[in-house]
């Protein structure tokens, strides 16, 4: 009896190789460079989502982006930047967990992160200082370690509002950190 090798691109290989579920993954369902959700694969998701949450629940949008990738691509390479954009994504996969979310990379260097299970505002607070604290890290490259920062502008749902008019509050926000000094985050105001 011979045993059959499956075809290259099966789930069912042996030893684990899964290059077809890799090929899912970077098909249009979740970004192969940092993990999360595509921006089309977000919205669905994230609107699902909004329409399951109480109305008088809070709910906040943060639109996020690395600060200085251009900089950051042109002096170390763009290896070290996807070091960078990896980074931030297993960060933001961990609040999305924990804070019964969604997170997808709306593009280039910019990300985006529903959080539905946050009690209050004073909570919401803790939540972005403690985010912006973990974007603030080092990336080893070479043994050198290089620091790198995300600005994070946040919106919090209001009554009927939908989630592109979300992201347009929270993208002025961020919009208003990244010209006020970067690498902190802004609850949008009306």
């Amino acid at each position: 009896n011979k045993v059959r090798p499956y075809p290259p691109d099966s789930f069912l290989t042996l030893g684990y190789q899964l290059p077809a579920l890799g090929k899912v993954l970077s098909n249009g369902l979740s970004d192969g460079l940092t993990g999360v959700v595509t921006r089309s694969v977000f919205f669905k998701q994230a609107e699902a989502q909004l329409d399951k949450v109480p109305e008088e629940r809070l709910v906040a949008l943060c639109f996020v982006d690395l600060d200085n990738l251009k900089k950051l691509n042109d002096t170390h390479g763009h290896a070290v930047g996807d070091t960078a954009l990896k980074s931030i994504g297993y960060i933001l996969r961990e609040y999305e967990k924990k804070y019964d979310g969604v997170v997808g990379r709306y593009g280039g260097d910019e990300f985006v992160l529903l959080l539905t299970d946050i009690d209050d505002e004073k909570e919401l607070k803790r939540v972005m200082e403690s985010l912006v604290l973990r974007l603030h890290s080092d990336i080893g490259t070479g043994g050198i370690p290089l620091p790198i920062q995300c600005s994070v502008g946040v919106a919090v749902r209001q009554s009927g509002e939908k989630l592109d008019e979300m992201i347009s509050h929270a993208d002025e926000a961020l919009y208003f950190v990244k010209q006020n000094g970067k690498g902190y985050y802004k609850i949008y105001q009306d």
